[in-house]
């Protein structure tokens, strides 16, 4: 029930077009209810009495309803189904807003194959639900509640005869609908796992073909698109068992009429008019059972969808977003933190005390999995601590300065993102930048050259997730994409790694140039990249093992010592 509920609710924004199209509804299905009685009165009247009368006033006013009610149902669907377009609409969107917001922790416990499937197929059900499903459920229930009156006026006997069966017909059809319920929510798991595999076979296709698992990778989507086949089909023999029995038990009013109508005309019971008018309500009536069948394979499909989304709609969000004015300058203060991944024993970071600013330059080195990337994580908000606490500005970071923080600082990951639209569009991210903000951007990150080099210049396409660049090209983007920000404090996660040493120190110095006296925090694996930053932290163990200078560290801690002259020596 909450879910109909909510769902209920979720059609409010829309109720005048909903109302207005059940008005519509309402007179085509009474429209329909006319026309056996028109039928019923031509046969009685002018055929069997011979009444000298216009032979054509009957015809013509069964056309003129024909005509009536066509516009009406026509106006019918036109209203629902833009009531229900718009409200797929908000429902997209307010799914995107959702994921927007959602915790990190939250987001990362879904699959990209799970959301995409929410995002298009759920929404997409949801609305054939609120669309088709409703019009059909309205169907239903006013071709019931305006034939069975009139049935019962011409002859309560015949009607009760020719309606003994549907109470079969309603228990064959609960029966089956919480079948139907269980295995639409399989097959709904099952697309989740076949979006996710396939955007993760795109992205990754390079490993692929360079390790020549080709036939085992198409070997495990065979495997998957079989599950899905098997849930889908197990689906769909319901749907066909359904429609088929639902045809069979409606018939029988059919029969029925034949089988008790007839010798009630040959007992003067009711009039040859009287049996076509029923007959034509049985029709109606087996259209509505039909539609059942089809309204409940509807029903469970968007049922099931709107609970999947539902449980999107109610994943936590991080609170403290929004658009704020951001600090002149950053200090950041840890007192006693540690934290641990979700099933992860021990911690990926602990820190006892550390405190910075944004009036510095820093230098953060250590080797893979030592917590660097978790460190900066941490310092966006991305993540909570499970113990110990976080300060910004004499402040703990938590929703009262979450917005502000994020509008000073910009974090550029190692994980490289860049939006599959033009080079242009992936700089100017925020698309408030002048073309001379833009081209000082472009020199501030070397790609000049790269980007004359292209046939479309700035307006050339990225691909997917920058797939038509190199890396060095990606990482030179992000940092330019950064800088526009002129953020307090700019953090680059190991953003150097596929420059060649040439345009890595041409970058460096521009960013000494501007933010050589603090605002400034480098991660990289060379330790030539950190060495003149006024502040180097050493990453080792999940923890900080080393602080100062380069000169400091290279007297005071044996691991950074060690790893520079190794460096050094290579070079």
């Amino acid at each position: 029930m909450f879910v109909l509920r909510e769902m209920l609710i979720s059609c409010l924004p829309y109720s005048r077009l909903y109302f207005l199209s059940f008005v519509c509804l309402f007179l085509t299905n009474a429209f329909m209810a006319l026309i056996p009685l028109l039928v019923k009165e031509a046969i009685d009247r002018d055929v069997i009495a011979g009444l000298n009368g216009n032979f054509l006033y009957y015809p013509a006013l069964i056309l003129l309803v024909a005509v009536f009610l066509a516009a009406f149902r026509i106006a019918s669907r036109i209203l629902i189904y833009r009531a229900c377009r718009e409200q797929e609409h908000d429902l997209r969107e307010k799914l995107m807003q959702k994921i927007l917001s959602a915790k990190a922790s939250v987001l990362n416990q879904a699959t990209r194959g799970d959301l995409i499937t929410n995002m298009l197929e759920d929404t997409t059900q949801v609305r054939l639900l609120v669309g088709f499903g409703f019009v059909q459920a309205g169907n239903i229930l006013l071709l019931y509640g305006i034939s069975l009156p009139f049935m019962l006026q011409i002859s309560p006997i015949l009607t009760l005869y020719c309606v003994a069966p549907y109470p079969i017909l309603l228990i064959w059809v609960a029966y089956l609908n919480q079948r139907l319920y269980h295995l639409n929510l399989e097959v709904k798991q099952w697309q989740g796992e076949l979006a996710d595999f396939t955007t993760q076979s795109i992205h990754g296709i390079h490993v692929i073909h360079s390790h020549n698992s080709r036939e085992s990778m198409a070997e495990e989507y065979k495997r998957r698109v079989d599950s899905h086949y098997q849930a889908s089909w197990k689906a769909a023999r319901l749907d066909i068992i359904m429609l088929p029995g639902m045809i069979f038990l409606a018939s029988l009013g059919e029969w029925a009429v034949i089988r008790y109508g007839v010798p009630m005309i040959q007992s003067g019971l009711i009039t040859r008019g009287d049996f076509l008018a029923l007959h034509g309500y049985i029709g109606y009536l087996l259209f509505a059972s039909i539609s059942v069948g089809f309204g409940v394979s509807t029903f469970n499909r968007g049922y099931t969808s709107m609970q999947r989304l539902l449980n999107r709609y109610a994943m936590e969000e991080e609170k403290g977003q929004g658009e704020a004015l951001g600090f002149n300058q950053v200090e950041y203060e840890f007192q006693s933190l540690e934290f641990c991944y979700p099933l992860q024993p021990k911690p990926a970071l602990k820190v006892d005390h550390l405190k910075f600013s944004s009036l510095q330059t820093v230098g953060v080195f250590g080797p893979i999995g030592s917590g660097k990337s978790t460190f900066f994580r941490l310092l966006m908000g991305f993540f909570i601590p499970d113990q110990g606490k976080i300060f910004v500005n004499q402040e703990i970071l938590g929703e009262k300065n979450l917005a502000q923080l994020r509008a000073s600082v910009v974090y550029v990951s190692q994980e490289l993102f860049l939006f599959s639209r033009s080079i242009r569009d992936n700089l100017d991210f925020y698309g408030n930048h002048s073309d001379e903000e833009i081209q000082d951007a472009i020199d501030f990150a070397c790609l000049r050259e790269d980007i004359e080099g292209f046939k479309d210049g700035l307006m050339t396409l990225v691909g997917e997730r920058g797939v038509r660049l190199s890396t060095g090209q990606k990482q030179r983007i992000a940092i330019a994409r950064a800088w526009l920000r002129k953020p307090a404090l700019m953090i680059l996660d190991d953003c150097f790694s596929a420059l060649d040493t040439v345009v890595e120190e041409k970058i460096l110095k521009n960013l000494m140039a501007q933010r050589g006296d603090g605002g400034l925090i480098i991660s990289s694996h060379r330790i030539s990249t950190l060495k003149h930053c006024q502040r180097i932290l050493v990453f080792k163990g999940h923890t900080i093992e080393g602080d100062g200078t380069h000169t400091e560290l290279m007297k005071k801690n044996e691991y950074y010592r060690t790893n520079y002259e190794l460096q050094r020596d290579f070079v």
